[in-house]
């Protein structure tokens, strides 16, 4: 059965939402960073968990204006990465990269480096750290770069082939390959343009190639997903209010529906991670922006939904810091429910 750990707040970083997190193994720690409260207060001052001990430790302030909004964190085994951000609805140029043994920040390489950007994709490959998509001040991100920590240098992307730019796209390495799929396109008269498509990116190679669309979800952005080990579950959505998913076999480039029968709700700004079994989703908002509190589970394998009841969850809540440690789904912070409470508390879901 699966169960919750109350995450101690001591020493807990200030509250805040859109934050992220990142489960650094070598470390036995999951660091928090970024976000911000009140909708604008930007949060430069993170914090780093133990979930052996239930403690947290503090981290160096990172005083840049602009890394603080949806700058994806990248764990490459002894440094965290980042590259831009967005503060105040204006992105900054620049990235960072934080040592915990050090407790200290140093500025990636500026030169080559792709746009400045927000809302955009990244991947590490165990060597590099590649950037693609997002948004860059009032236009759409079209191109990418590879950074490598190691020589402390840029390399353009090849955006031959290479999706349409979008804002918000799903992202995840495979081992061999990063995938890009779904986002949001540019705001006209009639909307905004919900994508159903993406691309597979070969590092090596430097190459992309399309993803089958056959089958594949409706267009959507903000999906939590989840890499299986061999596939990628693609499930739920910021925008699109639709329940439903599908799985991805990069070997065959064949999707699958997701079963309805058993499927949770509606929601957006959830958290998701994958138990070795399961893909365990927990929170989100639905289409009244009303907070979950819920626990729901996905085998792939049987294509199966069921309700997870552990004892001891967090509040309802959404925009909440979330990752996968070894043995369970670490969630703190975000948001409560309307009005606007924050959430300054979390759990360890514990996988069964």
């Amino acid at each position: 059965m699966a169960s919750w750990t109350e995450i101690s707040n001591r020493g807990a970083p200030a509250w805040r939402n859109h934050a992220r997190a990142v489960w650094a193994p070598e470390r036995g720690e999951v660091i928090v960073w970024g976000g911000g409260s009140d909708g604008s207060k930007a949060r430069q001052i993170g914090g780093r968990y133990s979930p052996k001990t239930n403690t947290w430790r503090p981290m160096a302030e990172c005083r840049v204006p602009g890394l603080a909004f949806f700058a994806p964190l990248i764990w490459t085994g002894n440094e965290l990465l980042l590259w831009s951000g967005h503060a105040q609805r204006s992105a900054a140029r620049g990235g960072y990269a934080y040592s915990p043994s050090a407790n200290a920040w140093r500025p990636l390489a500026t030169k080559g480096a792709p746009s400045a950007r927000s809302h955009h994709g990244a991947v590490y490959t165990g060597t590099d750290m590649l950037v693609w998509g997002g948004e860059s001040g009032s236009s759409l991100a079209s191109k990418g770069a590879r950074y490598h920590p190691g020589t402390d240098r840029w390399t353009n992307m090849s955006g031959v082939g290479a999706p349409e730019a979008r804002l918000q796209p799903s992202t995840v390495w495979t081992g061999t390959e990063m995938l890009v799929w779904g986002g949001l396109g540019r705001y006209t008269r009639a909307g905004q343009r919900l994508f159903d498509d993406g691309g597979r990116y070969d590092p090596i190679a430097d190459r992309w190639r399309p993803m089958s669309v056959k089958r594949a979800p409706s267009g959507r952005s903000q999906s939590q997903t989840v890499w299986t080990g061999r596939e990628w579950i693609v499930w739920g959505n910021h925008l699109g209010k639709k329940s439903d998913g599908a799985v991805y076999d990069p070997g065959s480039d064949t999707w699958r529906p997701m079963t309805l029968t058993r499927a949770p709700r509606f929601r957006g700004c959830h958290a998701a991670a994958w138990s070795g079994k399961e893909m365990v989703i927990f929170g989100g908002y639905g289409s009244d922006w009303k907070a979950y509190g819920d626990c729901h589970a996905y085998d792939p394998v049987g294509d199966r939904w069921r309700v997870l009841r552990p004892r001891g969850a967090p509040s309802a809540r959404y925009d909440t810091a979330f990752a996968s440690t070894d043995t369970a789904l670490f969630v703190w912070g975000g948001i409560r429910d309307q009005p606007q409470i924050d959430a300054r508390t979390g759990g360890l879901l514990h996988f069964a």
